[in-house]
């Protein structure tokens, strides 16, 4: 399936992650948007600061996700009306993404795509333990580094 990625993400935002777990965050939600969105659309990533949190957004045009499902979504062997998968990919995403003291969520109308979103606590709101033995070796990284090599061409 032929996509168009547009990769917004400043340089400069650091965060304190496992970069394998948080790569495969990025995959999954990356593998949804284009499974659902359609031919030759364009995927957005963005990532900005907020006041706590470093943002990642990844935008698409498919059908979305009805706000009844929302809460849903996230868990585990929950598949709305597709039939493909186990139903496993955000509840993974999930779990990494609380185990790294983040947030994870959706916003969509069900009608015109969806904006699937994580939020990172910045490396000195994160010192603490992570809560999870899933996250292993934690260094500050560049969100854009990540973001690249998940993105760019093979």
């Amino acid at each position: 399936k032929r996509m168009h990625f547009n990769v917004n993400i400043p340089n400069n935002l650091i965060v304190r992650v496992d970069e394998d777990r948080i790569k495969q965050v990025l995959i999954n939600l990356l593998t949804n948007a284009i499974k659902f969105a359609p031919e030759d659309s364009e995927i957005l990533i963005f990532a900005y600061p907020e006041k706590e949190y470093a943002v990642v957004e990844v935008w698409d045009d498919g059908p979305g996700v009805p706000p009844s499902d929302h809460e849903r979504v996230f868990e585990k062997f929950y598949k709305n009306d597709n039939k493909e998968g186990a139903g496993l990919g955000l509840a993974i995403c999930k779990g990494i993404i609380e185990a790294h003291n983040g947030i994870i969520g959706v916003n969509s109308d069900g009608q015109n795509g969806s904006c699937f979103y994580f939020k990172l606590p910045y490396p000195d709101r994160n010192r603490e333990s992570f809560s999870n033995e899933s996250v292993h070796s934690t260094e500050q990284h560049r969100l854009l580094e990540i973001a690249r090599r998940i993105t760019a061409p093979c």
